[in-house]
């Protein structure tokens, strides 16, 4: 038993005196929820976490992928990313600097 004991009164005067008691089996059970309590939302905190850096981590790894298979195809095929191919690059650039030539 936990056991407490108030003075009552005015001023200095002690007119009475409160005393009270309490369990300690309801003071430990009472501390147990409040450990539960806070173990369940530490555990909810860190769910939620890793939903958002998974979530993050998604949002930054798919552009470095999608560079990563354009090197790749790039290296393979010999066009870019965009799919050009610069095999024929040359006789391109040559037709439209004629083209550019003949408008004016």
């Amino acid at each position: 038993m936990m056991y407490v004991a108030i003075p009552l009164g005015k001023d200095v005067q002690i007119q009475g005196i409160l005393r009270t008691s309490i369990p300690l089996t309801d003071i430990d059970a009472e501390l147990v929820r409040i450990q539960n309590n806070i173990a369940l939302g530490g555990f909810l905190i860190a769910v939620l976490a890793s939903v958002i850096c998974f979530y993050v981590s998604r949002r930054i790894s798919q552009p470095i992928e999608k560079l990563k298979m354009g090197a790749e195809n790039f290296r393979q095929s010999g066009k870019d990313f965009r799919g050009i191919d610069h095999k024929h690059s040359g006789q391109r650039y040559r037709y439209f600097q004629n083209a550019s030539f003949q408008t004016f």
